[in-house]
């Protein structure tokens, strides 16, 4: 008779789960004044406004999503700004979808571009606290970071103090991984793989901006 290993078991059932889990996803843009860099027949701006727009039309309907966009000091002094929270892609809002509302808000992304330089490091840690404060235990809960520089806040935090941070906060009962994306040659991959591997994400470059739609939807598929 063949042994069976309970535990082996749970482990088996446990990983199921998560892969049958839908995605709960918390995008975050880079709209610094470099994003109005050429790009293919456009802007590193307008390619990761396609990008976002073709990936959102792969989540299915039970699907979670919500969007920031981030430079430095957007909204006074911090880095951020939410355009819509995260909610599930068929829920109602103002009489249309989350599904069409996001993408209201990625046709905006191009026409936000900020003077200034990219407040990354304290950006990346609001929106995990974020995604925790916002958990779902029946899905699988990320940021997914997309930029095309490095950290230029000087008054923020440092990656160290960021990396430590992500570290001692880090809840076992509310795993939040980031999926970083760097956009270009300019982008600081070396930090977000640091910051990846600090959350269990994972992280990615698109050195040629055309990449993009293929490196994030690479990028969704995390688990």
């Amino acid at each position: 008779m063949l042994e069976v290993d309970a535990e082996q078991v749970t482990d088996l059932l446990a990983e199921l789960a998560r892969l049958a889990a839908p995605s709960r996803l918390l995008t975050v843009w880079d709209v610094s004044q470099s994003m109005e860099a050429p790009a293919g027949d456009g802007t590193r701006a307008t390619l990761m406004r396609d990008a976002a727009l073709s990936a959102l039309e792969l989540l299915p309907g039970n699907a979670a999503g919500g969007v920031w966009a981030f430079a430095y000091q957007l909204q006074g002094e911090q880095d951020w700004i939410e355009l819509a929270p995260v909610r599930e892609m068929d829920a109602e809002v103002d009489g249309g979808t989350q599904r069409e509302f996001l993408a209201q808000q990625f046709q905006s992304l191009p026409d936000r571009l900020s003077p200034g330089g990219t407040g990354l490091f304290d950006t990346t840690l609001a929106a995990v606290r974020a995604a925790r404060d916002q958990y779902d235990p029946n899905a699988v809960n990320s940021v997914v970071l997309v930029t095309d520089g490095t950290n230029e806040d000087s008054a923020g935090i440092s990656l160290d103090e960021l990396l430590q941070t992500l570290e001692s906060e880090v809840d076992p009962q509310r795993p939040i991984k980031v999926i970083g994306v760097a956009l270009g040659p300019d982008a600081d991959i070396a930090a977000l793989e640091e910051i990846a591997s600090a959350t269990g994400g994972a992280s990615y470059s698109a050195v040629d901006p055309n990449d993009l739609q293929d490196v994030l939807f690479d990028a969704l598929r995390q688990r």
